[in-house]
């Protein structure tokens, strides 16, 4: 349980804005393998967020592991929870953290995780995220594209 943080949509929002992945070049997709193709870094994201929140997961996981940790009995022994979509953003905008994700079926290709944000105004569940495209709170669409029907979330109570 995050007990030094209290949970409330203005903390979440205040942690994305001071990591800011829409304007941080941390975050800016660039080619660090020397192979051409440019890497993302949702990954890099979402646990420097969650380490801001005081929630666990365990640094220098690739967005595969992080949702198959998620998922294990270690992420539910540490507070992770999965549940449908609208407890997800329920959760979210009471401030409690939310992980969204999707595993590519291709294991040689990148998966893909963020956060969901507050969504105070409307019911199209938003997100923070690092990836294709970065920004501090936009649509599920938005950042997983095609893969948006077949994402998972994660709540840590």
């Amino acid at each position: 349980m995050n007990t030094c943080l209290s949970r409330s949509a203005e903390n979440l929002s205040d942690v994305v804005g001071r990591l800011d992945p829409a304007t941080n070049p941390l975050w800016k997709r660039r080619d660090i393998t020397g192979d051409g193709v440019p890497e993302t870094f949702c990954n890099q994201f979402l646990h420097d967020a969650l380490e801001l929140l005081e929630v666990p997961l365990p640094k220098g996981m690739l967005a595969r592991q992080q949702i198959a940790w998620l998922s294990s009995d270690v992420g539910k022994a540490h507070g992770w929870r999965q549940v449908e979509r609208g407890e997800a953003f329920h959760a979210a905008n009471r401030g409690e953290p939310v992980v969204v994700g999707w595993c590519n079926p291709d294991a040689s290709r990148s998966s893909h995780v963020a956060l969901v944000m507050p969504t105070p105004f409307g019911f199209e569940l938003q997100i923070a995220q690092a990836g294709r495209v970065n920004f501090n709170s936009d649509t599920l669409t938005r950042g997983f594209g095609a893969a948006a029907p077949d994402v998972c979330f994660w709540w840590h109570r």
